[in-house]
């Protein structure tokens, strides 16, 4: 079917949270993603429970950053459903 909006229950773009706008950031349930520092490359910061989530890259762990609300959005789904 490919792009028409009909997924045939695989998932996909139609599959999204409804995610509650606030402060230029979203939150769901547990999840927060909110806007650190907008002069930056990578502005918005995903929580879970009020922590920052770390990320592992070689010998240091920074924040899990993103350069869109979109994109850490779709990050934190995928992580939901179990594909991280």
């Amino acid at each position: 079917m490919g792009r028409s909006g009909v997924t045939s229950g695989k998932g996909g773009r139609n599959y999204r949270l409804n995610w509650t706008d606030a402060n230029g950031g979203a939150s769901f349930g547990d999840w927060s993603i909110r806007l650190s520092g907008p002069d930056t490359a990578r502005p918005f910061t995903v929580y879970f429970n009020g922590e920052a989530l770390l990320r592992d890259h070689g010998a240091s762990a920074a924040h899990r950053r993103f350069a869109s609300l979109d994109n850490a959005k779709r990050w934190v789904e995928k992580r939901m459903r179990g594909k991280v």
